[in-house]
């Protein structure tokens, strides 16, 4: 029922070639989370600018500069964690797959 959004997606292609067969591949993040991290981070940027850029005078003082500064600091490290929890064996799973294409399509 879950489905890791932020995992690398390995792509390719094989073609026949005259020798035997290429492949062209790519391993790396989908086009999904890049547009995910660029609208979290923009978002993250523009309240993070008006933040600091608000006036003085209308700011909420009593909520302190420390933890509007954590809160920020915590949103940013979201896609971080969710990337380094999720992620741990990607580099394992990369190697098992380029494995499995050197005994299967016998590449080497």
């Amino acid at each position: 029922m879950f489905e890791n959004g932020f995992r690398p997606v390995f792509a390719g292609r094989l073609v026949a070639t005259g020798k035997g067969t290429r492949l062209t591949a790519s391993y790396g993040a989908s086009g999904f989370l890049r547009v995910f991290l660029a609208v979290w981070y923009g978002l993250f940027g523009i309240i993070s600018a008006s933040l600091i850029l608000l006036p003085a005078s209308t700011r909420h003082e009593d909520a302190g500069p420390l933890l509007v500064a954590a809160a920020a600091m915590a949103l940013a490290a979201v896609p971080i964690a969710f990337h380094l929890i999720f992620n741990r064996k990607a580099d394992a799973h990369y190697e098992e797959m380029l494995g499995f294409l050197a005994r299967e399509a016998k590449f080497g």
